[in-house]
């Protein structure tokens, strides 16, 4: 069905990833993608091939860990003061990213302007006569 994935989406999809990221359930952080050797690096594409091959997702790339993070100028200790956030595994999220570049461009129509990097509600005005 997919392509296999080659060394430079890898590449491509390391360089999105922040430095100082918090890891995920996986205790994976992203420093350490980055600074991965070439043999980790084959290794980690073999197993993005393998799931994209068989259409299998690991089950550990599915878990989250959800901790509360204040909201800015909110007092700590209210429940209405944090919003939850879900440190997903930086593994999943790379494989994600590799994803996302191949079907962006499937999944955006030339005459979508909502959503799409370079367009407005101005483009679409201008477009139409508007």
């Amino acid at each position: 069905m997919f392509r296999a994935i080659t060394r430079q989406e890898l590449v491509d999809a390391l360089r999105y990833i922040k430095c100082h990221g918090a890891c995920g359930p996986d205790g994976v952080y992203n420093d350490a993608l980055l600074q991965l050797p070439r043999a980790a690096r084959t290794a980690l594409l073999r197993t993005f091939n393998r799931s994209l091959s068989r259409g299998i997702v690991p089950r550990e790339w599915k878990r989250g860990t959800i901790v509360p993070f204040l909201k800015p100028g909110k007092p700590a200790g209210k429940v209405e003061s944090c919003r939850p956030i879900t440190l997903a595994s930086t593994i999943a999220k790379l494989m994600e990213r590799i994803m996302h570049g191949r079907l962006r461009h499937l999944l955006t129509s030339e005459n979508q302007a909502g959503f799409r990097a370079g367009m407005s509600a101005t483009d679409v005005r201008c477009l139409c006569g508007l």
